[in-house]
Parts: structure tokens; sequence; C-alpha cells
């Protein structure tokens, strides 16, 4: 309830602007610079957020009357707020169902249309918009990218996408450890009843609870092995005809034109480590098959905020991540320019404790995580994280 809330009054206060008349897009983002919620988790989750909202203001094309219609929805949702001081622990159980709709109906409305309006680039496709929707049913916040449902935020939780590997070995050891088990259960049943079968059954089950034993102990004795194999087979899937987008700036090195959701626009690179790896817009499972994420809800290379990337800990991708040091450099390369990072911080996570990882929007500093341990075949609940602050931009003019 108290994240639902929380969410719901950081994105309004992100959009809500100074007065209603002869409002602009200006006037709306610079009125959200240096707002704060209700606590630290709450101010994350708004830079975040407010990073995309950003966006599709930039992209759309809306008219004075549209910006006083979202001024209307915004401004009634914020009153609503305060009537029921909803950063107050004690006032979040009292608020009433049908409050809750009137501020989530507002804020869907508003989002609604920034979503539907025209880009200002004619040459994108009508059809395939960016954009946000608030689920006020699911209570999701709805990733658009290019027409395409891409991402799904709860309004209930905050976490990262999951990047752990091998995702088959651990399907495969958990069948074989189910078939092991339902074996040797079987076993001690059958070997207690008398039927004229019996020896033909307990020779099966038998052959089953030392197949799966084999399959099991192989898998648990050599996962090291088993992960570079499919590491390996796993660069069939790599797409080489994949193209890299070319970001548009202005004058004053403002991106006008953000990648589509799945593009490569930029490459990772770290020399000391041997790693160079193309970097994709969006963070999703197949995105990840093929190139290191970057969050849509973080900043791009250049825009001054942090940077948040994520990859698989498999010798693809991230393996020699474990052997980075403080003040090694990591290099991010794009179209528009190269910018460069030392890292400042190395930490090891849990998988949800990410309240020391503030998407800072005055920074730019580059988040770079993958899964811990990095030989670990099962389910790995940890995170290595690497913090790099940004040391030198050369742009391209």
């Amino acid at each position: 309830m108290k994240k639902i809330l929380s969410l719901i009054c950081l994105l309004i206060f992100f959009m809500l602007p100074l007065s209603v008349s002869a409002i602009s897009k200006n006037d709306i983002l610079n009125y959200i610079d240096g707002q704060t919620v209700c606590d630290q988790e709450s101010q994350n989750l708004y830079n975040s957020y407010r990073v995309v909202f950003s966006r599709m203001l930039a992209e759309k094309n809306l008219s004075d009357n549209d910006l006083e219609n979202i001024m209307y929805n915004l401004k009634s949702a914020v009153d609503l707020l305060h009537q029921n001081n909803i950063c107050k622990k004690q006032d979040l159980s009292n608020l009433a169902s049908t409050t809750k709709e009137k501020i989530q109906n507002y804020l869907y409305d508003g989002a609604m249309i920034i979503y539907n309006a025209k880009p200002i680039n004619p040459e994108i496709d009508s059809t395939g918009d960016n954009g946000i929707v608030f689920d006020s049913v699911n209570k999701t916040i709805n990733i658009y990218q290019n027409g395409s449902l891409s991402d799904k935020v709860s309004l209930d939780t905050k976490k990262f996408n999951y990047v752990g590997n091998n995702k088959l070995v651990i399907k495969v050891l958990l069948f074989f450890t189910c078939i092991l088990i339902i074996a040797f259960v079987l076993f001690l049943i059958i070997k207690k009843k008398h039927t004229s079968y019996k020896k033909m059954i307990l020779d099966i089950l038998v052959s089953l609870i030392a197949l799966s034993s084999f399959f099991v102990i192989n898998i648990l004795l050599f996962n090291k092995q088993i992960s570079f194999f499919l590491d390996v087979t796993s660069l069939l899937r790599i797409s080489n005809n994949s193209t890299t987008k070319q970001i548009i700036l202005n004058n004053e090195h403002e991106i006008t034109s953000y990648p589509a959701y799945g593009d490569d626009y930029a490459n990772l690179i770290i020399d000391n480590l041997n790693i160079k790896l193309p970097v994709a817009f969006g963070d999703n499972a197949e995105i990840l098959t093929k190139s290191i994420g970057h969050s849509t809800t973080s900043y791009l290379p250049g825009e001054g905020g942090s940077i948040v990337y994520s990859g698989h800990n498999n010798k693809i991708f991230l393996y020699n991540l474990k052997d980075i040091k403080e003040g090694d450099l990591i290099k991010i390369e794009t179209n528009y320019g190269k910018f460069t990072y030392q890292v400042k911080n190395i930490e090891i996570m849990a998988e949800n404790d990410y309240g020391k990882l503030t998407i800072d929007q005055n920074q730019e500093k580059l988040i770079l995580y993958t899964c811990y341990p990095f030989d670990n075949v099962l389910y790995n609940n940890q995170r290595f994280v690497v913090i790099a602050d940004l040391i030198k931009s050369e742009w391209v003019n």
C-alpha cells in the first residue's frame, strides 16, 4: 500500500507545473528538479521514472490545451494526496479505496494525453510510439517501445531484472532431482507390496534412480564445464545483423532522438579485462541473450545522471568482471561521443537490496551489475555491483 501510493505521488509530482497558464514542457521539467518525496526509496523511484516521462515529453508534440488538461488532472490528484496526508504512515491504511481510485484515474488520464499525442519527429511511425501507461486495475506501470509492451513494473515492488545464467541447466537439474525423489519414494512403496510385476517395476525404478543420480551428480560436479559449453552454443543465438542506433543531439549536447527498445546504441569496453560488448536500450530476457542491457528508467551516457547496465555473468558477457578493481576504467562508445568512467566502489548485495543504488539526476555515474557468485550454476540471489564515476567526455562534433 505504501509503495503504491508513494509511487503515485512521485509520478504526479514529476509533472506538476507551476501554473495553469502558459505552461511549457520546460516549466514541467524545471519544476521537478530538486523535488523531494516521502522517503529515500520513493525518491530513488521518483528520479528513475522522471527519466522515462522526460523522454515522453521530449518526443511528443503537445498543444497548450494538452498541457492544461495534464495540469488539471495532476492538480486534482495532488489535491487529493494533500487532503489525505498519504506520506504519513498512520494515514495510509485509512485511505478509502474510492479515493485511491480517483487518484489513479487522474494520473492515468494525464499520462494518456502524452501517450496518445503525435511524435514530434515525423519520421517516427505513429503506430510505434514509445510511452508509459499507468494500469490502475493491475497496479503496474506499462512501458511501451515501438508500439509493443516491453516491460511491466509493479507498484508493489522495486527490483532490477534477474540476469542469472544457464537457466537450462537449472531446469534440467530440477527435472532429474524430481525424477530421483519420485522414483525413490515409489521404490520404497512397491518394495513392501506383493504383486506379480514387483521385480520388473523395481528394476525400472532402480534404473531411474541410477540415471537421475548420475545426471544430478554430474551437473553439480561439472557445472563450470557445462556452463562453458552453453556459453559457446549460445553464440549461435546472437544476431550478427544487429545495427547500432544513431542517436541525434542538438548543439547543446542534448539528446533529441532516443534509440528504440532493443536497439544496440553503444559499446561497453573494459580494456584490462578484455571486455568489449554491445549495449542495447532495454534489459528484458531476449535483449540480455545478445547484449548488455540498459535500464530504460536510467539516463543515457552524457545526459548527466545515473546509467544502469546489467548483463549475464557467463563467459560470453561479464564473467571477467569478477577481476575488476577500484580505479579501473570503463568506457562507453556511442555515435555521439566517448565517455570514460573510473571505478569507485564494488559491492556484493542481495538481489532486492537496491536502497544503495540511487538514480542520481545531478551526477553522472555508471552502475554495472551482474549475478553473483560467478561460478554458481544454481539460482544466484546476489548481485555483483560496480559503481563508476564519469571522468572524461569526448563529444563528436
